[in-house]
């Protein structure tokens, strides 16, 4: 969908953030080994990431941003409560090693650099993330390049991302499904 075209589909629904195909929820979780590959190639220079999210659950390492480089795969992920980085990422804020408790709300900085943006996963098939997104988005400098919003479709009530700077929608790339918050 052009640009001009999304912004006219808004303009028909009423003004709001999203197409009218598609219905805004607070939030977007993954129960088990949901995730997606928001397809954005990152430059070699450091983008700043930032995240709202919850974790759920306990169970070794979970990632809840990975990028691939150069045939590598980095993230930032928790081991156990323990928030880390790895590669070709680095934690801005909170820093490494801060504890987030089970079921507590956090934002998230961190720089990423790759050629692909994983979301719930280390690099879409490993170190899968249950718990809560609210929101993701990637800044090149003070330029987003990718703003996700938590949403479903409404035709089939699909859940996912619909990124406002790239007119373009992100549901699991697995069989695993994402599950939709409560409409905002």
């Amino acid at each position: 969908m052009t640009r001009r075209r999304a912004l006219m589909a808004r303009a028909e629904s009423g003004g709001g953030r999203l197409p009218k195909e598609y219905r805004e929820v607070k939030y977007i979780e993954s129960k088990a080994t949901a995730t997606c590959d928001v397809n954005y190639g990152l430059t070699l220079a450091a983008k700043t990431a930032s995240c709202g999210l919850v974790r759920m659950a306990n169970s070794g390492e979970a990632a809840f941003a990975g990028v691939n480089k150069n045939g590598g795969n980095y993230d930032v992920f928790f081991a156990q409560n323990v928030l880390r980085h790895w590669g070709g990422t680095k934690l801005i804020s909170p820093t490494s090693g801060t504890q987030i408790a089970i079921g507590e709300y956090a934002e998230i900085q961190f720089y990423v650099t790759g050629s692909s943006t994983y979301i719930f996963s280390y690099n879409g098939s490993s170190n899968f993330f249950i718990g809560k997104i609210y929101y993701f988005n990637v800044k090149d400098g003070d330029n987003l390049v990718i703003d996700l919003v938590p949403c479903y479709r409404k035709a089939d009530h699909v859940a996912g991302f619909y990124d406002l700077i790239n007119d373009e929608f992100y549901t699991t790339i697995n069989s695993d499904p994402f599950y939709a918050g409560p409409a905002v």
